[in-house]
């Protein structure tokens, strides 16, 4: 269904391409919004009859219909999902119960973790968790660009807890190359539609600017700004201006980590306030 906040109206849109999305028990996937508009379900139970074969739908406003978008190699569902700020997807965990035996698991649960692409619906995989993890663990994005995630070793409530720590995830950007530093910033709440300029060291050529919503996770659900804009920027030597756009609706009031890109490469963000 679509909502429209103005009206307080719900109206029926394009449904799922696979059936099995976990109602009426919990939902098995994570809905997040891409910075193109589009939407992502990411997570799904493989099916008795098999007939669940993408982990990943896209539902498109332009034609308000659904298609698939892939599967890595272990379909999973309540995975942990993280967008990134180079438009990657973290997907982390998740269950395969009934248990399989591809994988070390508990009660179903895995440590497999894979980076998704939804501009190309491409699926590639990364280093394990470094414990099982059900989907009542905290896991969310921080402003040096690393993944942490906590909690949810209580598998099931079958088993006690078996870790008290916070574990990272570092995505490949940060591998790639010398990452800009944010040096300076020349508003930390910025008014929609206002211009914000950025000191950036070294002086290097910044390719655009994302601004990216924290997240507030509490039992799967993430309360917090659900954005992740591109943003044009324009450059004079080691002073980055960037434009925040205007409407309500592409920037929520709320809290926003602001990264400089350069290509896929994030610097530090600095956390930042839309009134």
């Amino acid at each position: 269904q679509l909502y429209t906040p103005t009206s307080g109206q719900f109206r029926l849109t394009g449904a799922f391409v696979q059936p099995d999305r976990g109602f009426p028990d919990h939902s098995d996937h994570s809905l997040i919004v891409l910075a193109d508009g589009r939407a992502a379900a990411i997570g799904v139970k493989p099916g008795a009859s098999g007939q669940n074969t993408a982990m990943a739908e896209i539902y498109a406003p332009s034609s308000g219909t659904w298609s698939t978008a892939g599967s890595p190699v272990l379909r999973r569902f309540r995975p942990e999902v993280v967008q990134l700020p180079d438009g990657k997807v973290c997907v982390a965990a998740g269950d395969t119960s009934p248990p399989t035996a591809m994988v070390p698991n508990v009660r179903g649960v895995v440590k497999w973790t894979d980076l998704f692409d939804p501009a190309t619906g491409t699926w590639r995989r990364m280093a394990d968790m470094g414990q099982f993890r059900e989907y009542h663990a905290v896991t969310l994005l921080i402003p040096d660009g690393r993944v942490i995630t906590t909690g949810g070793t209580v598998i099931e409530f079958g088993n006690p807890p078996n870790s008290a720590d916070v574990e990272a995830f570092s995505p490949p950007y940060l591998f790639r190359g010398v990452r800009a530093s944010i040096t300076s910033l020349s508003s930390s709440a910025p008014t929609r539609g206002s211009v914000v300029t950025a000191g950036v060291f070294p002086q290097t050529r910044i390719t655009s600017a994302v601004l990216q919503g924290t997240g507030a996770t509490t039992h799967w659900v993430d309360t917090g700004v659900q954005r992740r804009l591109v943003l044009p920027v324009a450059q004079n030597g080691s002073t980055v201006t960037i434009t925040v756009p205007a409407s309500q609706d592409l920037v929520p009031s709320g809290h926003y980590m602001l990264f400089l890109m350069v290509d896929d490469i994030p610097s530090v963000a600095r956390i930042v306030r839309v009134p």
